[in-house]
């Protein structure tokens, strides 16, 4: 998300992005899998924004929600505990 400011996506969208994977986390038994869509685009042509990480011929660099996504795949959790409400 771009929030209208931000060509290349933002701080607050990322922690939106964050906010919500972590719903997604806490209802791990309804939700199977996510996904994050559009992933790539060239700097020099993009159809749409936002995408998760740019490139050019040379080189390449992730959004803010690139990260989100990032920590969210290496920092998994070992085990899920469920708690019932008294």
């Amino acid at each position: 998300m771009t929030s209208g400011f931000g060509t290349y996506g933002n701080l607050t969208a990322a922690l939106g992005e964050a906010a919500f994977m972590t719903g997604i986390e806490r209802n791990c038994d309804v939700v199977a899998m996510a996904s994050y869509a559009p992933l790539f685009a060239n700097v020099n042509m993009t159809p749409w924004k936002p995408d998760a990480i740019y490139y050019d011929n040379s080189r390449w660099f992730g959004t803010p929600a690139y990260h989100v996504q990032k920590m969210f795949a290496t920092i998994a959790r070992r085990r899920v505990t469920f708690l019932q409400r008294p």
